[in-house]
C-alpha cells in the first residue's frame, strides 16, 4: 500500500518538515503506528526480508546432478536456445503423431 516512493517521500516530507503530526497521517491513512515508524526511520522502502535462508534439504543429495543436466542441456541447446529431443512415435500406418 504504502511502497511506491511517491507515497513513500510524501509521508516523510509531511511528518519531517512539521507540517503533520504523526498522529494526523495514522488518522489519515489508517496505517499502524509501526508502519509509519518504519517510513519515518528509512529514506525508501525497504522490501522484503528474509531472515534466513531456507535449507536445501529435499533437493540436497540431488542438487549436483541437477546442475550438471542443466549444462548439458545449455551445451545442447541450438542458437535460439530451444532443446530438440527426437521425437518417438509409435509404428502407425499415418504420421499423425
Amino acid at each position: 500500500m504504502y511502497r511506491t516512493m511517491e507515497d513513500w517521500t510524501d509521508i516523510r516530507e509531511r511528518v519531517l518538515a512539521g507540517k503533520v503530526s504523526k498522529r494526523a497521517i495514522l488518522r489519515e491513512t489508517g496505517m499502524h503506528w509501526k508502519t509509519l515508524q518504519k517510513i519515518l526511520t528509512h529514506s525508501e522502502p525497504p522490501g522484503y526480508r528474509q531472515r534466513k535462508t531456507r535449507p536445501k534439504q529435499k533437493l540436497g543429495p540431488y542438487q549436483a546432478r541437477i546442475e550438471q543436466i542443466l549444462k548439458e542441456d545449455q551445451l545442447r541447446a541450438g542458437p535460439a536456445g530451444a532443446i530438440s529431443f527426437p521425437r518417438s512415435c509409435p509404428d502407425t500406418a499415418d504420421d499423425s503423431c
